[in-house]
């Protein structure tokens, strides 16, 4: 019942961003389409829920993606937002030592909203992995550059819960 209420909702997300996808007249057949909660792995408390789209950019759709996400009630942010100028899909066998998965990668710049008019905005990079292992649940990592560093933070990952989660991959 899970499954089938998820590839509905894959659906009409699908359905909801085809009409930009068509106007775009991308030909990669790579995108990523999601609408799911997001688990904290340490805690398994449900922190959020993120919206999300990705494709490899065009000459006729330049914007690679967008983020949103709304927090939980409780959790310390509230909400963000990334515009994702950078996409790319690849395969990676060493995801999991037991499985590879599919990736979709998107880097941009992203706000997290911890009140009204208290906003932190950086460069960063999100990573939406759909394992190849069928029992492993999807997960999304996140990075983030320091701005006056120029250096990368580690990864922070979290699982992908309830919702849809759509990656397409046609390897090269």
């Amino acid at each position: 019942m899970r499954r089938l209420v998820a590839l509905l909702s894959a659906g009409i997300l699908v359905a909801s961003l085809a009409g930009s996808s068509a106007a775009a007249a991308t030909s990669s057949k790579n995108m990523f389409v999601g609408n799911f909660e997001v688990i904290d792995f340490g805690t398994r408390a449900v922190i959020g829920r993120v919206t999300a789209n990705l494709i490899e950019p065009t000459d006729a759709r330049l914007v690679a993606g967008t983020y949103d996400f709304t927090g939980a009630p409780g959790y310390e942010v509230l909400a963000g937002h990334g515009q994702l100028a950078i996409g790319s899909f690849s395969y990676s066998e060493k995801a999991k030592p037991e499985s590879g998965a599919n990736v979709a990668q998107g880097e941009g710049v992203k706000c997290d909203y911890y009140a009204p008019n208290v906003a932190l905005c950086r460069t960063w990079l999100i990573q939406f992995l759909d394992y190849v292992v069928p029992t492993i649940p999807s997960q999304i990592d996140l990075k983030t550059r320091d701005p006056i560093s120029g250096e990368w933070s580690s990864w922070t990952s979290y699982e992908v819960g309830r919702g849809a989660f759509v990656l397409t991959y046609t390897a090269p």
